[in-house]
């Protein structure tokens, strides 16, 4: 293989992480009335197919919150549309906004939850919030702290609830939490999880869990909406806004997924929901690949030349405080490059397949190679 050489690294632990080491230096609703009059009152407007937003409120199921619903305006919260509702038992809402549609925010507040962390009995003090930004019938709109870091990250940036805002926000906390969908997925009770849950919400539910579980390791007095605003912070500005070694959010929050999974074995064969935390990691077919650096398509250092080198630096890896990474093989990259998440980058790769020539090289796509084959590199036997 020639010095254009590039490693990923996978996980061996049981939350079952695979990362992509580069080379070099890093491895890594209304009910309307009709017009003025006597007749308006006689002959109201029937709304025959009205827009009902529904959903669950949590963090845990919130019991008792008041749901409303506003339109946005301006990249800012508007007036409220339909009537405000309260959810049941189980978190449960569901809101008539008649013939309304364009972007919407629900909020919840007050309202009570069960502590997935504590297991106590908690008071929501400050609001949870949901933007969708073009609302164009009836739909299933979540509420939670997810939803409630995305709509703080849209609100802090230039233009606000803009429609730009409320999908980038989205999708990183999408990114960085593991979720697939934060609205549209209603998760289900990390303290009950019913036999009937998708994968899709006993993700949600683990991650609204590690939430829970890091906010309870914070010092005496700090509350869910302050630990928000630090996650918040972190996503923001990484390199300066996540804090350092064990202070380090993205490692918190790993530990906090670790705790709660241990004593919760409904999510011991799941992976933590946060190990892409404040990274540029890839999540493709039930694994998390860390990309090349930034900029970078083909790479020239000479680091990781030979199988050796790239395996060693895989297995004393750590990141987001985790640790225990391999190289992957030849089918799970492939199956990472039919994803289509490699974007047909020209760079090479080292796997734990040795071919037949004995070297570890990934023959490509676009008609390229990913291991020189006229000068392989060996490699010891893979055990």
């Amino acid at each position: 293989m020639t010095s254009n050489a590039l490693q990923r690294c996978k996980m061996k632990n049981r939350f079952k992480r695979l990362s992509l080491g580069a080379t070099g230096a890093i491895v890594l609703s209304i009910y309307g009335c009709g017009g003025g009059g006597d007749s308006a009152a006689t002959n109201p407007v029937v709304v025959t197919n009205p827009t009902i937003v529904s959903g669950v409120a949590s963090i845990g199921p919130l019991n008792g919150a008041s749901l409303c619903a506003y339109n946005i305006s301006g990249g800012n919260q508007g007036a409220i549309v339909g009537k405000c509702t309260t959810t049941d038992a189980n978190g449960n809402y569901s809101i008539d906004l008649g013939a309304y549609t364009g972007p919407v925010l629900v909020e919840a507040t007050g309202g009570t939850y069960i502590d997935a962390a504590t297991r106590a009995k908690i008071s929501l003090v400050s609001p949870l919030r949901s933007a969708v930004p073009n609302l164009t019938g009836s739909a299933n709109v979540t509420v939670t702290a997810l939803t409630e870091l995305a709509y703080q990250i849209a609100s802090a940036n230039s233009g606000g609830l803009s429609t730009a805002n409320i999908q980038s926000a989205v999708t990183s906390v999408q990114k960085n939490f593991g979720v697939p969908d934060i609205v549209g997925t209603m998760p289900v009770d990390a303290l009950n999880v019913p036999l009937g849950a998708t994968v899709a919400q006993k993700a949600y539910a683990l991650s609204l869990a590690t939430i829970s579980q890091y906010q309870s390791g914070q010092p005496p007095g700090a509350n869910l909406a302050g630990g928000l605003q630090a996650i918040q912070k972190c996503l923001g500005a990484p390199a300066t806004g996540c804090g350092t070694g064990t202070a380090n959010i993205g490692s918190l929050l790993n530990t906090a997924a670790a705790a709660f999974v241990a004593s919760q074995p409904s999510f011991s064969s799941m992976p933590s929901p946060v190990a892409s935390f404040g990274t540029d990691f890839i999540s493709q077919g039930g694994l998390t690949w860390s990309p090349p650096p930034i900029g970078a398509d083909v790479f020239t250092s000479n680091t990781f030349a030979d199988y050796a080198s790239a395996a060693a630096t895989c297995s004393s890896a750590k990141f987001n405080g985790l640790s225990g990474w391999r190289l992957p093989t030849i089918t799970e990259l492939s199956s990472l490059y039919a994803s289509g998440l490699m974007n047909g980058k020209a760079i090479y790769l080292w796997s734990s397949t040795p071919t037949s020539k004995g070297d570890a090289n990934f023959p490509g796509f676009l008609g390229l190679f990913f291991a020189d084959s006229q000068n392989p590199k060996q490699q010891p036997p893979i055990k």
